[in-house]
C-alpha cells in the first residue's frame, strides 16, 4: 500500500465493517477510541477505511 492510498483511506468516511464493530471502543482510562482486534491494534483509532483495507 503506497502513501497516496493510505492518505485516501485516512480521509474516507467509510464506516467500519459490521463484523469489526465489537473491536472498536472508547477507553475511559486513555480517553480515546481504540481498535483492538487479534490481528490489528490501532491506538488511537484512526480510520475505519484503513482498518477495513488492512483486514
Amino acid at each position: 500500500m503506497d502513501i497516496g492510498s493510505i492518505n485516501a483511506l485516512m480521509k474516507s468516511d467509510e464506516p467500519l465493517l459490521p463484523e469489526l464493530e465489537p473491536y472498536a471502543f472508547f477507553d475511559p482510562n486513555l480517553k480515546m477510541r481504540i481498535f483492538h482486534h487479534p490481528l490489528i491494534i490501532d491506538v488511537p483509532f484512526t480510520s475505519a477505511a484503513l482498518i477495513n483495507a488492512r483486514l
